[in-house]
């Protein structure tokens, strides 16, 4: 009987992600990304670990083992190394979903800040460039969208800025110098 062989090589050059997914191939996070815990806050690498077996979190190792010289440098975990995806992939585009949101999150939080239980001194309102003016919410007599020029919009709240141009950022991920496939160490730094 004849193996099945993967349309896939296990050689460089190997395609990227996306390729691979227009061509509905099957692309999953190897074992070894599989055991990343990555809380989105913190410092990079200290905040990142690797569970020692996939959804263990209470049995957490450091990603980056800092030399105790004090000389900046150390050791990489021993997943670092290893594929990101399976099949290796050349390149990868990242987002996270919840930047999309998050203006629009953030409007939702801070929308009745200025009604008189809040404090209004830290609200503030003005104007937004036309890249980042929103439509109106009905469209004028002329059948346009656009908000009037001398509208004023909640641009600062409770101390934080409104987080404008926040959607669809993606950051392409390639692999390091002397690798062909993208490494778990790859996509966690985010260099490309």
């Amino acid at each position: 009987m004849v193996a099945a062989q993967s349309s896939q090589p296990d050689e460089p050059p190997y395609p990227s992600f996306e390729e691979l997914r227009s061509n509905e191939e099957r692309v999953l996070f190897s074992p070894a990304a599989k055991r990343l815990y990555w809380p989105l806050e913190g410092v990079f690498p200290s905040t990142i670990s690797v569970m020692r077996t996939t959804r263990s979190v209470g049995d957490l190792d450091p990603f980056f083992m800092p030399d105790t010289s004090g000389s900046g440098s150390g050791t990489w975990h021993e997943i670092s190394s290893l594929p990101l995806t399976d099949p290796k992939v050349s390149s990868v585009e990242a987002s996270l979903r919840d930047l999309d949101q998050w203006e629009s999150d953030w409007l939702a939080w801070h929308k009745d800040h200025t009604a008189p239980e809040f404090n209004a001194e830290y609200v503030t309102y003005g104007d937004l460039s036309d890249e980042d003016r929103p439509y109106a919410n009905e469209p004028k007599e002329d059948g346009s969208w656009e908000e009037e020029e001398d509208t004023e919009f909640l641009v600062r709240c409770c101390g934080d800025d409104r987080p404008l141009r926040k959607r669809g950022l993606k950051i392409k991920v390639t692999p390091s110098a002397g690798n062909n496939f993208v490494t778990v160490y790859d996509y966690v730094s985010g260099k490309s």
